[in-house]
């Protein structure tokens, strides 16, 4: 526990009211959560404010260590206390928040990059066996049958990163309209593919 911890040990009810009137004093001060323990709010001595959750991986004798969720006004104090809470059940099974969120962010990096460097067909093949296959088997052979008739032989083997709005358009509207459910399952099919991380 660091000087400014030690020298401002004041709790509140963290509510969106008293974050607010939170201001900078010239040094650094914590005010932790009056309800759940080690969820608090880190103020530095210019004012700027973010919401951190203190923890210790071990018994008394090891060092605390401070993970911070958001800054103060990115979300509300109740998300970030539910994000805390997320975080206390990770530590009580063991598991290291920090290494966690590092390690949630290498796999989304990762998942990007992939994205970036496959071509369509290999991503669409991609997208249904990891996402459809496993999320929404109920959809997986119809869903499959549209992209394997009308979206992937567009496309082909052209990188997924080249393709642009206007090339979905253009998509959508060479799918014959009298067959609006199909125009409107590649839509969202589509959609939800792009928007996959």
């Amino acid at each position: 526990m660091n000087r400014s911890e030690r020298t401002q040990p004041r709790r509140e009810r963290l509510s969106k009211k008293v974050v607010d009137e939170l201001q900078g004093t010239g040094s650094e001060y914590y005010v932790w959560d009056r309800d759940l323990k080690n969820f608090g709010v880190r103020v530095t001595s210019k004012g700027a404010k973010s919401f951190i959750y203190r923890y210790r991986m071990g018994g008394r004798g090891t060092p605390d260590q401070r993970l911070t969720i958001a800054r103060c006004g990115a979300i509300s104090p109740d998300q970030a206390r539910k994000i805390a809470q997320e975080n206390a059940a990770l530590v009580y099974k063991g598991v290291d928040p920090k290494a966690e969120n590092l390690a949630a962010k290498k796999a989304t990096e990762t998942h990007r990059r992939i994205k970036q460097r496959l071509a369509f067909n290999e991503y669409c093949e991609n997208y249904l066996e990891n996402r459809v296959r496993i999320e929404i088997p109920k959809s997986y052979n119809s869903l499959r049958s549209c992209l394997k008739k009308h979206v992937i032989p567009f496309f082909g083997d052209r990188l997924i990163n080249t393709i642009t709005r206007s090339d979905l358009t253009e998509l959508i509207d060479r799918i014959p309209f009298e067959t609006r459910s199909v125009r409107s399952q590649a839509y969202i099919a589509l959609s939800k593919m792009f928007n996959w991380a």
